[in-house]
């Protein structure tokens, strides 16, 4: 998955689909917010890349709790 293809939300509720992760480090560069999380099952990292307007709706700080989906999910057969 791609880091630009990844929705995130402050629902943890809603998207039966939708990982849990802690948000761990936040980095802004230029019109993009680097976003790094840590999944609560399975403790992987995660990097998210979203718009700084995104990244002001969602008021993120580390140690929020949030859940992740997959904008276009695609599976490929063999």
């Amino acid at each position: 998955m791609r880091p630009h293809d990844i929705d995130i939300s402050r629902d943890t509720t809603h998207n039966p689909a939708a990982l849990v992760e802690t948000v761990r480090h936040i980095g802004a560069a230029g019109g993009i917010v680097r976003v790094e999380f840590t999944r609560e099952d399975t403790g992987v990292t995660v990097d998210a890349e979203i718009t700084r307007e995104r990244f002001g709706e969602l008021a993120l700080q580390a140690g929020d709790y949030v859940s992740t989906a997959p904008y276009h999910a695609r599976v490929f057969s063999a």
